[in-house]
């Protein structure tokens, strides 16, 4: 208790940690805390953070803040497609990171900013990714070693984080 944000991924490169447990009292948490084997995650009561089939959220004002999808999420449909909800605002640090499942991911009009590594390493994500009007921040190395071969980016966002499509191969039309 009394700790208030747990930042940074340097909790995240533990090994052989499973299970984690945050207070009430924690208004802030990034994903690439949370590790690649993580599949199991509690919240205190009074929490701004949740847990729905295997991926953390965090309900704000002005909506929803997904923070990671942990080891055991099933986050794709049939097609290995994400369809991220309408209601939801960010995608944080490392949300989907290292995530081979996805193959496409259909992003939502609100969606303000994608988080840096947020689909780094999503190697069988490929196609067009089209971002939303209304997109201002993308993070640094948020598409890393994906396999998109066109981007469209809108000319509202004001901030792009280093990297961005780094190491995207397939990569021809931006």
């Amino acid at each position: 208790e009394g700790v208030t944000s747990v930042l940074g991924g340097g909790l995240g490169l533990l090994d052989g940690l499973k299970s984690m447990y945050f207070p009430s009292t924690i208004v802030e948490l990034d994903g690439l805390l949370v590790g690649h084997g993580v599949n199991n995650v509690a919240f205190a009561e009074g929490s701004p953070f949740s847990v729905k089939e295997g991926v953390i959220t965090k309900t704000t004002n002005s909506g929803i803040e997904i923070v990671k999808a942990l080891a055991n999420a099933k986050v794709t449909d049939e097609s290995g497609t994400l369809v991220i909800p309408q209601n939801v605002i960010a995608i944080g640090n490392g949300a989907y990171r290292d995530n081979t499942d996805i193959r496409a991911v259909t992003l939502p009009d609100m969606l303000d900013s994608i988080g840096d590594y947020a689909f780094s390493g999503c190697s069988s994500l490929s196609g067009d990714l089209s971002l939303p009007q209304g997109i201002t921040k993308l993070g640094a190395f948020a598409f890393y070693g994906t396999n998109i071969s066109r981007a469209f980016v809108p000319s509202g966002v004001a901030f792009v984080g280093q990297d961005l499509f780094s190491n995207c191969n397939s990569l021809k039309e931006l």
